[in-house]
């Protein structure tokens, strides 16, 4: 067991084991600047099984990767301020590393109260509540361009609430522009893929908001909405075998975004669903951009509208 300790005012991670879950004897401590809610778990390297690393993540998203000898943790990565597995509202995530098909399970509840105001809810008279629940995201280790790093992405279990598909290959965004027009307002699971080079500038609007926007000079994404206090809004986009990959799930009020396959993840706050705006999904933006994927799926709600 993982507990925070302060010690002459600098935190860090006690661990502690029990054969009876009534006596504990103390271990060791990981000297570090954490949050509380720890989780000390296991991961494969690329789903190797003799490539085993551990991994400590805390209340804030920071982590660190090493080794766990039953006793130490020894951490391989230096300065766990820089190593953040989400970017937005996303507090007190807890691991399931035990789930079926040897998945390993996130979740963390929307904090909104700490990271933005109370009165959030009022955005959204539908759902007058001011907290809530993340997206379960599965969680991977991969080696990167910046070294082993965690990947999350949605759990495969929201391909059950599709209702619709809307696929387009190869396509540039002047033409892709003029089929996106026909979509109906609905909740969006959106997936693209550009090709690094035939990029340029573009801005894709969903329920006539800005939403993602791309800056192919700087190579800088951004998802726009509502902000929290500790959140970056740009962040810079490395080409992978070429590509860039973006996946954004818009819920009613909250979009969750994924970039190159879960190596950035984080959240925005959307105001509400407009079911009623004029146009669900337009892009703008240099002409000349080709994507090599563009899908567009049609969500339905978990819950019967009538039983709210």
């Amino acid at each position: 067991m993982a507990i925070v300790d302060v010690l002459n005012g600098i935190r860090g991670y006690d661990f502690y084991e029990s054969k009876n879950l009534l006596d504990w004897k103390y271990l060791s401590t990981a000297r570090e600047r954490w949050s509380e809610s720890s989780n000390l778990f296991p991961l494969p390297l690329d789903g190797d099984q003799s490539k085993i690393h551990w991994v400590l993540h805390s209340c804030n998203r920071h982590y660190q990767i090493g080794d766990f000898n039953g006793k130490e943790f020894i951490p391989a990565t230096q300065n766990p301020q820089k190593m953040v597995s989400f970017h937005g509202d996303f507090l007190a995530g807890q691991f399931f590393d035990n789930a079926p098909d040897g998945r390993c399970i996130l979740m963390g509840s929307l904090s909104q109260g700490l990271l933005y105001d109370w009165n959030f809810y009022k955005d959204n008279p539908d759902l007058p509540v001011a907290t809530g629940m993340n997206l379960p995201l599965e969680v991977t280790l991969r080696t990167s361009a910046t070294g082993p790093r965690l990947y999350l992405n949605p759990v495969k279990e929201i391909e059950t609430l599709v209702s619709k598909k809307h696929d387009f290959k190869n396509v540039s965004l002047k033409e892709l522009s003029a089929k996106l027009s026909g979509i109906k307002p609905e909740l969006f699971d959106i997936e693209f893929e550009w090709d690094a080079a035939r990029q340029g500038d573009f801005q894709l609007k969903v329920w006539d908001r800005e939403l993602f926007s791309f800056n192919a000079k700087e190579s800088t994404y951004e998802v726009h909405g509502r902000n929290g206090i500790t959140i970056h809004s740009k962040w810079r986009v490395s080409p992978v075998n070429g590509t860039i990959k973006v996946r954004l799930i818009c819920d009613r009020s909250i979009c969750s975004y994924f970039i190159n396959d879960g190596y950035e993840a984080g959240n925005r706050y959307l105001g509400k669903f407009r079911p009623e705006c004029k146009q669900a999904l337009s892009l703008q933006g240099d002409g000349g951009t080709v994507f090599k994927t563009f899908q567009v799926r049609s969500l339905r709600p978990t819950w019967n509208a009538a039983e709210k």
